[in-house]
């Protein structure tokens, strides 16, 4: 085999070895900045599940609140409606008298005085 080929042969086994060599290195680099992008993405998968816990525990608290307020809405409820049942009898019961009364249906035609009319009016003062 002559000089030639040799160096022919030689020159391309020195190509084919610096080619392996900068596929090997590119493969390496792309390693390693999968290596990073993966270590990132585990992070980010990290922080996103304790939001997600921290959310699904401010969701709990928030549901727990809402059923003891739609509980203390139904209690007032069924005190208002109390107050105007009360209210409604009062309101039979001092007709009916004033009626039957003429006592009392004078007394109730009598204009309240001023100062007892606020201070029933204003009752939190």
């Amino acid at each position: 085999m002559s000089l030639s080929v040799r160096l022919w042969i030689a020159g391309g086994v020195a190509l084919l070895l610096a080619l392996a060599y900068w596929h090997y290195s590119t493969v390496v680099a792309d390693l390693k900045l999968s290596k990073s992008q993966y270590e990132t993405l585990q992070q980010e998968a990290a922080n996103l599940r304790g939001a997600n816990k921290a959310n699904a525990e401010t969701i709990a608290r928030l549901e727990a609140n809402r059923k003891l307020d739609l509980a203390a809405i139904d209690r007032l409820t069924v005190a208002v409606g109390a107050v105007a049942a009360k209210a409604d009898r009062t309101r039979t019961i001092i007709r009916e008298i004033e009626r039957n009364d003429p006592v009392v249906a004078d007394l109730l035609s009598t204009p309240l005085p001023d100062s007892l009319r606020d201070a029933l009016n204003a009752p939190n003062r």
